[in-house]
């Protein structure tokens, strides 16, 4: 039997911040990426904690398909926004942007325990199909345990492009 998802998170890694939409499941299927957004130095071991136990207690809201005007779909039906609001947060133009200047992890809570997943890259910079990183932690290890095992990993990434304001 499939334990059921209680919790499904995105987190943004760049050179001096972690940007991590609320995710949102809409009708058709998917989940998108709303309002709000924490943002935080996730270098700030507490900062990181308090934000992904916010995050993961404010769950997953479902909310209606967004207005056609407001998506495209990618060359696999699924849907994005035309500007995504991660974009706003990074200080880039593009996903592709996004891409480039950060590492993309996921956070996902079920009963039993915590999946956490970090992306490679691709040859082009963008975010590559290998995850280098793919761990499930223990319910009773807490944020605390999830945090401690991404930082850990970030430690060990040498593609992290650096802050551009020095």
């Amino acid at each position: 039997m499939r334990e059921k998802l209680n919790c499904g998170l995105s987190i943004f890694f760049l050179a001096d911040k972690a940007i991590m939409p609320t995710e949102a499941n809409i009708p058709a299927g998917y989940s998108v990426s709303v309002e709000p957004v924490a943002f935080f130095d996730y270098r700030d071991k507490d900062a990181f904690v308090e934000a992904l136990w916010e995050a993961i207690q404010n769950g997953n809201p479902d909310i209606p398909n967004p207005p056609d005007e407001d998506v495209v779909r990618d060359a696999s039906g699924f849907l994005g926004f035309k500007r995504p609001v991660e974009l706003k947060y990074a200080g880039v133009e593009s996903w592709e942007d996004l891409e480039r200047s950060s590492i993309y992890g996921s956070v996902c809570v079920y009963p039993s325990g915590y999946v956490v997943e970090v992306f490679g890259r691709a040859a082009d910079g963008t975010w590559g199909e290998d995850r280098l990183l793919s761990v499930r932690i223990p319910i009773d290890a807490g944020v605390d345990g999830v945090v401690d095992t991404i930082l850990a990993h970030l430690e060990t990434r040498t593609d992290l492009p650096v802050s551009r304001v020095e």
